[in-house]
């Protein structure tokens, strides 16, 4: 019943275990490119070095960026493309997950990525100017990718991602139910907790490779905590398989969702706290079902061994088998009634979360 209700609000669950385990969960870590933030990211300012044209600085970018499948990539793609600008074939394309990329095109080696990422480029050529504005446009909340050409420093892009509307409302409910957020980044430390800061999460790790982010999750179950971790991308797809329970956004990468144990097909997060609804509501159920079963049975025998024969009470086989058949009925009924368990909740999430986002 639970696993129908679920899949009808777009909450795909992997296995029952998935289900309690989700109910026993204590820590929520979220990612936050494409989890708490709405996925679409966009190029937002751009600079480069007076040796390169702002035209050749884009197709390079993204004529590399077309090769990855991460969000930003897509976001500088995009960029190129709204702009009339034709991307070039690029060759011998290297990725290192959570860090950048790079490739050759044309004649032109191009390495694009984090400032820890492009560290031994930035040395020989730390254009002030530039550094100067990209730190400008993370004081301000964007993530900054930052291009080289032929080892040296040709500039960089600001892209921001928008919070979620309903990212607020949805780690408050989170909260409610006995979830502690907890958000773990790839993004530099000042973005990562300005992102934090307005869904309300005070506890953030930044900074965070793929494998860094596994060690984050193990350290909590070291400390007894069951962790569940939702992301939707191909950085986060160790730490889902090592989390208790890991979560998937349905529109993330397809290596995250083969790792996760939970798959939220509906856009959006409020399908957090259905599954959380859900998934307590299903342990509470089980409950109720076992002592219906076991009392009714407890009962039954006492019953059956004639403990009230003295008064004329005797339980003949088809009472016994009519007995039988009321408990399971009892229980079916029972856990039946989950298919009305998230409706009310629900119904106050999205009105919360619409009135939130009036007030944006």
């Amino acid at each position: 019943v639970a696993s129908g209700r679920a899949a009808q609000r777009g909450i795909l669950f992997r296995d029952s275990e998935a289900i309690q385990t989700l109910a026993q969960a204590n820590t929520l870590v979220f990612d936050k490119t494409g989890t708490l933030t709405a996925g679409s990211p966009q190029v937002t300012q751009l600079r480069h070095a007076p040796n390169i044209t702002e035209r050749a600085f884009i197709q390079y970018a993204a004529s590399v960026e077309l090769l990855s499948e991460h969000p930003l990539a897509r976001s500088i793609v995009h960029y190129a493309t709204a702009r009339g600008i034709s991307t070039r074939q690029a060759h011998d394309f290297i990725s290192h997950t959570g860090r950048g990329v790079r490739a050759r095109v044309g004649q032109h080696q191009i390495i694009i990525g984090s400032e820890a990422y492009l560290k031994e480029v930035l040395r020989p050529n730390g254009d002030n100017q530039l550094l100067s504005a990209a730190r400008q446009c993370r004081a301000a909340g964007a993530t900054v990718i930052y291009v080289a050409v032929n080892n040296q420093l040709a500039g960089f892009l600001a892209v921001a991602d928008p919070l979620r509307d309903e990212a607020r409302t949805v780690v408050t409910h989170l909260q409610d139910l006995g979830c502690q957020p907890m958000l773990v980044s790839g993004d530099n430390r000042k973005n990562a907790r300005i992102v934090a800061q307005r869904a309300g999460i005070t506890e953030v790790v930044a900074d965070q490779l793929p494998d860094e982010k596994i060690a984050v999750v193990q350290q909590m179950q070291r400390a007894g905590k069951v962790v569940a971790m939702v992301g939707d991308g191909i950085n986060d797809a160790p730490a889902l398989a090592q989390a208790n329970i890991g979560i998937a956004m349905g529109s993330g990468s397809d290596v995250a969702l083969e790792s996760a144990h939970i798959t939220l097909v509906r856009p959006g997060l409020t399908a957090l706290v259905d599954a959380r609804i859900m998934s307590q509501a299903v342990r509470r159920n089980i409950a109720q079902n076992l002592f219906f079963a076991f009392v009714y049975n407890a009962l039954g025998v006492v019953v059956a061994s004639g403990v009230l024969y003295p008064i004329g009470i005797l339980l003949t086989p088809p009472l016994a088998a009519l007995a039988m058949t009321l408990s399971s009925i009892s229980v079916i009924l029972n856990a039946l009634r989950l298919r009305y368990a998230i409706s009310p909740a629900v119904t106050q999430l999205n009105r919360e979360a619409t009135s939130e986002d009036g007030r944006q």
